[in-house]
């Protein structure tokens, strides 16, 4: 059985907690940027502990991700911080 993939949108801070909790619940994990680089003002993200990185900018990147995302076969999408609330919410919705 493939393993399970969850989404996290900015995990930034405190989502750093969340890579380690979807492990545990055998699912692994991709992280998404809602900005081109990563914000410098947050703690970043363990990017090691993710199967990909990926950015989405701007609204118009979102397709692009969305099909990136597709070959993942995700199962949830989740906000990491707050600055990804808006396209956890556009990317759950797809």
């Amino acid at each position: 059985m493939a393993a399970r993939t969850a989404v996290i949108v900015d995990g930034y801070s405190t989502g750093n907690f969340l890579p380690p909790a979807f492990r545990r619940l055998g699912a692994d994990v991709v992280h998404v940027r809602s900005s081109a680089d990563l914000m410098p003002s947050m703690a970043p993200p363990d990017l090691d502990r993710y199967r990909a990185d990926l950015a989405c900018p701007a609204a118009a990147a979102i397709p692009g991700v969305v099909a990136a995302l597709a070959a993942h076969d995700p199962v949830a999408v989740v906000a990491g911080a707050e600055s990804g609330v808006p396209l956890a919410d556009a990317l759950g919705e797809r």
